[in-house]
């Protein structure tokens, strides 16, 4: 027979009964929660732009150039679909 020597604690020890009973009560109180930096990151979310014009600009050079995906990029996507078909029930 083994004894786990571990998860015996003596009384006033903390222990794995008390760290959980610490996380529910920091869940159940959400007015403990401090978000100081939520009202600078709120400011720089809403100067940065919508879209990037440079990216739509080359974006759209891709897609009006007819060797867009390249031939060998097409190839290679293809066989890492067919790898993850199942295999046939033949």
């Amino acid at each position: 027979m083994q004894v786990n020597t571990n998860r015996i604690r003596p009384p006033g020890v903390p222990g794995e009964v008390e760290t959980q009973a610490r996380r529910a009560t920091a869940l159940q109180s959400p007015e403990a929660a401090q978000f100081t930096s939520s009202a600078s990151l709120n400011a720089a979310l809403s100067q940065a732009p919508d879209t990037r014009p440079e990216e739509v600009a080359r974006a759209r050079r891709l897609v009006e150039t007819r060797s867009y995906p390249p031939p060998e990029l097409i190839r290679r996507i293809s066989h890492l679909l067919a790898d993850q078909l199942p295999p046939s029930a033949d």
